[in-house]
């Protein structure tokens, strides 16, 4: 349900969050207001048993603020590089649906990782490894119940003699800083980094800078800066390549001195592009924020985070880090729990869940062979009962009932008609527990349908066609608008009060009557002479009072 007596302002752009929230009650009022970008993680996480060992390999903290993911072990650090391929073509997929040849799985693509290992060699066997700079909120990861911090700089103390190694993250660009810190009595030539793993080629280019050609794209080890500490003036140095080993040159280095040697790893691709998809609250005015990371091509994980109504970042949750179709998430407010759905799961779609403080509480709903998408989840507090909505490639399913306490999942088919892929884009619930929802493109039988389900969820009251913009198979996510790689049906454009029934598209708003499903009015939205582009931004809200809400392109 998605009002209840509270008036709410949502704005959600590809790198900002607006939030305005006023919550009104008998005793009392309560009113908050925040600006924040959706994402600041900028953290090298400690691992709790998230990761998994690399290559034999203990992980000791990641990073994922890239396009690129960083590991960090006591020898160095390993680079993944992820990218898709993909099984079908376009062109096969769309003669199956025309000629109806249904696959069991929904993946037409795969992701390949290719990694990096980037080691020190010869190293103190008991180098110390310290964090600093605690970051702001922490981090909790899929199933996995321990809550991580994340930190700012790690430093590998005496990892030669009288040399500690200090990696950051820049602030005003992507990649991995490091410095190498030369305490008085240390010995420049005693430092060696080598890399290994899928390294095509190393070469240095007339600026001193170092490329490191790899399968998917380069990784750039930027010519060093050098100076000593508390000193201004630059002292000249550079990199010596040989083979796959880089090792530093200093000119009359000063050994009585603290030199510091100041490198940066990069790739090409840059930072991550957050998306903001959905946004709950709860009664205590937290805000809570489903978003897809965008690296250019595809999606590079999906998250939740939870800001005070300060706006304060109180923990970022990970669903993924892995590419994946998107399903979202849902608060219930009574029980002050956080469900999160899986769009696609070939083994069937299920849903886990989340106490307030981020973390996992060992729930997960049963999976059915039948029911493979869980696109998106209402949740009808009078009857304290959970609906995944979704659909299936093998089935006509498109609705199953959680059970909040057993994970039992009852599955059934709203609409009547027998043919697979009876997606669901958006759903909202009012406060009677009606559960109204919009129909993806089907090949023409699911068209353009809005309806009514009724209470026993195994038909409809009624099943009309909306007359506004349609949604399509895995293309209402922006920006990811197509089902050759990760997309998902899901659309936040539906929304529900006493009164009326409301359709936002993306372009165009309308109202329907609650019992028959007649179209009241309809019209555009955007400003100023200029109209938003239907299914290129979402996002609605309603309040009691039919004040109405929606996302624009920016």
């Amino acid at each position: 349900m998605k009002t209840n007596n509270t008036f709410f302002k949502l704005f959600l752009a590809s790198s900002l969050l607006l939030f305005f929230i006023t919550t009104t009650a008998q005793v009392s009022y309560k009113k908050s207001t925040f600006q924040t970008p959706i994402k600041s993680q900028k953290s090298f996480v400690e691992n709790k048993g998230q990761y998994a060992d690399i290559n034999g390999k203990k992980v000791l903290f990641t990073n994922f603020d890239n396009s690129e993911e960083y590991y960090f072990t006591e020898n160095g650090l390993i680079i993944k590089l992820d990218t898709v391929l993909y099984k079908k073509p376009w062109a096969k997929k769309i003669k199956d649906v025309f000629e109806k040849e249904h696959e069991t799985e929904r993946e037409y693509f795969k992701e390949t990782s290719y990694y990096l290992y980037a080691e020190w060699q010869n190293i103190n066997p008991q180098v110390k490894i310290e964090t600093s700079e605690k970051a702001e909120g922490y981090f909790t990861f899929g199933m996995h119940k321990d809550i991580c911090n994340g930190y700012q700089k790690i430093t590998y103390k005496n990892i030669y003699p009288n040399i500690d190694i200090e990696y950051t993250l820049p602030s005003d660009k992507s990649g991995i800083k490091y410095n190498l810190v030369l305490h008085p009595g240390a010995d420049v030539s005693d430092i060696s980094l080598k890399y290994s793993g899928d390294v095509k080629e190393m070469i240095a280019d007339n600026n001193g800078n170092i490329i490191i050609k790899t399968p998917l794209h380069n990784i750039i080890e930027h010519a060093p800066k050098s100076f000593y500490e508390n000193e201004s003036n630059d002292i000249s140095s550079a990199y010596i390549l040989n083979d796959n080993n880089i090792s530093f040159f200093v000119s009359n280095a000063n050994e009585h001195k603290t030199l510091i040697i100041d490198p940066w790893i990069s790739g090409i691709t840059g930072y991550t592009d957050p998306w903001g998809y959905d946004v709950e609250y709860d009664w205590s005015g937290n805000l809570y924020v489903y978003y897809n990371d965008f690296n250019g091509t595809s999606n590079n994980g999906l998250y939740v985070r939870k800001f005070s109504p300060a706006g304060t970042l109180l923990w970022t949750h990970t669903i993924t880090t892995q590419f994946t179709y998107e399903g979202n998430f849902m608060l219930d407010k009574l029980a002050n729990k956080l469900y999160i759905s899986e769009g696609f799961d070939s083994g069937g779609a299920f849903a886990y869940r989340l106490d307030l403080t981020g973390a996992a509480d060992g729930f997960q709903s049963q999976q059915n062979g039948s029911f493979l998408e869980m696109w998106d989840m209402a949740f009808d507090c009078n009857l304290n009962r959970i609906v995944g909505v979704g659909g299936g490639t093998n089935s006509n399913l498109n609705g199953g009932l959680i059970n909040p306490g057993s994970g039992a999942v009852t599955i059934a088919n709203f609409t009547g008609l027998t043919p697979t892929d009876q997606d669901i884009a958006c759903q909202a619930v009012d406060g009677q527990g009606n559960l109204f929802v919009v129909y993806a493109f089907a090949s023409g039988y699911m068209d353009n349908l809005i309806s009514l389900v009724n209470a026993t969820l195994n038909g409809n009251v009624w099943q009309v066609n909306h007359g506004m913009y349609g949604f399509g198979e895995c293309l209402n996510h922006a920006p990811l608008f197509s089902c050759s790689g990760p997309g998902s049906n899901a659309f936040n454009g539906l929304d529900v009060n006493n009164d009326y029934l409301y359709y936002y598209d993306g372009g165009g708003l309308a109202a329907y009557n609650k019992a028959t499903g007649g179209q009241l009015a309809a019209t555009s939205v955007g400003w100023s002479g200029t109209f938003y582009t239907p299914r290129y931004q979402g996002g609605i809200a309603v309040d009691d009072c039919n004040n109405v809400y929606v996302g624009g392109p920016n």
